[in-house]
């Protein structure tokens, strides 16, 4: 190889290492959820109708708030419990009236057990079909949390169980 490849070569690499550490010092949400948490400052007008679309990656997690009433649909992962109650904690929420999941996979109800264990629940709203996963497991043991299934049938209408 002569000099002039050798060179090429060694700008090549040094690129794809600097890449490399970008990519490898870039903080997830997770680790930045903290700091962020606590730059938050949003004055919530109760009598308006105030929706927030939690960031938890692939997962989903919907606050709404209207006239002092408080609904959270699904809550993320098992990891993203604890920043969400953190967020609802800053925004000054004590209740949750309508706790939903919108299905029993990890991704929905992961981060619920965190948010009966620290919030006063008015109705929890799962799906009646059981799931095999540890999410669904842990949050079904949860003493005192009185579980309103709903069913979904053919046409599509909802019914309570």
């Amino acid at each position: 190889m002569n000099k002039k490849s050798k060179i090429i070569v060694a700008i090549v690499i040094t690129i794809l290492l600097i890449i490399l550490m970008i990519i490898g010092y870039t903080p997830s949400y997770n680790e930045t959820g903290n700091d962020e948490i606590a730059k938050i400052d949003i004055q919530i007008d109760n009598s308006k109708l105030n929706i927030f679309y939690f960031y938890v990656g692939e997962a989903d997690c919907t606050l709404i708030m209207n006239k002092g009433q408080v609904m959270l649909i699904d809550a993320g992962e098992d990891a993203d419990g604890e920043l969400i109650v953190q967020f609802l904690k800053k925004i000054r929420v004590t209740q949750i009236d309508y706790l939903i999941a919108t299905h029993n996979d990890d991704d929905h109800i992961g981060g619920m057990k965190d948010i009966v264990n620290n919030f006063s629940i008015g109705k929890l709203y799962i799906p009646a079909k059981e799931a095999d996963n540890k999410s669904y497991t842990d949050l079904t043991k949860i003493e005192g949390l009185e579980l309103q299934n709903v069913e979904i049938n053919q046409t599509g209408t909802i019914r309570r169980c």
